[in-house]
């Protein structure tokens, strides 16, 4: 049985998890600096935007290109279960766009 769909799952996944845990870790470092607890925000330099909204992003981008990578891997390969790569990269890259809206949104306030 071509487990491509299993794997193409496995791997959105587990970008998405390694995208939660540097997001987590983001906000975590910026809660506990004292630039921004001072300030009262989390999100008070750049170096705070940078951990919390550029890294997260940069994952989620590297993670799809990733996935096409591996969709014309699969398509020189001459299997007919490309589209299910490219679907996670597609995937992929429309969270990060989601995410970079939703962040920038929260910057603009």
């Amino acid at each position: 049985m071509d487990n491509t769909y299993r794997q193409a799952v496995t791997y959105g996944a587990a970008v998405i998890a390694l995208t939660a845990l540097c997001c987590a870790v983001g906000t975590l470092w910026t809660n506990g600096r004292a630039a921004c607890v001072d300030k009262g925000t989390w999100l008070c330099d750049g170096p705070a935007q940078v951990a919390v909204l550029i890294i997260p992003a940069v994952v989620l981008l590297l993670g799809g290109i990733g996935a096409f990578f591996r969709t014309y891997v699969v398509y020189r390969e001459g299997s007919s279960r490309w589209p299910v790569w490219q679907g996670a990269g597609w995937f992929l890259f429309i969270l990060m766009t989601a995410y970079l809206v939703i962040g920038g949104g929260a910057l603009a306030n």
